[in-house]
């Protein structure tokens, strides 16, 4: 894992005017505006699918506030459900944790996972997708255009690796702009 101060440079040297024009996100070159949405997006299946992320975490003190965070997350989640009548809207999962020690790890740990190259993004998420979807079965807000970049959407839809490319293929006709961003070294 990277050094915190490292990653957080490399977050927040995309909101610098003279920061990059693209940013890595799932392999692909995305605006800082679109990376940002990426890396929220992330933060939220980190805490849905902690068990499998908590390899990342960089001391066994933050994994320690990032597994409150999601417990948390996961009994707010479950109140929400519970609540007679019609159904509430749930931020239980879809807002980043708003304590330091929990979120300075998240975004460390969002921004790692992004920085992976496209190749390797359906081994690194394919296990988080699984374990997300046995704590949030539709996970639907991570689906939506306006919550992350086609790219991400596409790698948070496919669980069999034939669909994953295939689908690369399509979001490519798609979407010309994109440009694939040069592999870099792997996540660990």
């Amino acid at each position: 894992m990277h050094d915190a101060n490292t990653l957080m440079g490399t977050v927040f040297s995309g909101l610098s005017a003279l920061g990059p024009t693209a940013i890595s996100s799932v392999g692909w070159q995305q605006t800082a505006v679109q990376y940002f949405l990426d890396l929220r997006a992330v933060t939220w299946l980190i805490i849905l699918s902690w068990l499998e992320t908590q390899r990342y975490a960089p001391t066994a003190a933050l994994a320690d506030a990032v597994a409150r965070a999601a417990e948390n997350a996961r009994i707010a989640a479950q109140c929400q459900r519970d609540r007679p009548g019609k159904r509430h809207r749930s931020v239980a999962y879809t807002d980043p944790p708003t304590v330091p020690l929990a979120a300075a790890p998240v975004f460390g740990i969002a921004a790692q996972i992004l920085a992976a190259d496209y190749d390797a993004t359906f081994a690194i998420f394919n296990p988080l997708i699984s374990r997300a979807r046995n704590t949030e079965p539709t996970m639907t807000h991570l689906q939506k255009p306006h919550h992350a970049s086609a790219p991400l959407r596409l790698t948070l839809n496919h669980h069999r690796h034939d669909l994953w490319k295939k689908s690369r293929e399509r979001l490519l006709r798609k979407h010309p702009g994109l440009v694939p961003m040069p592999p870099s070294r792997p996540v660990t």
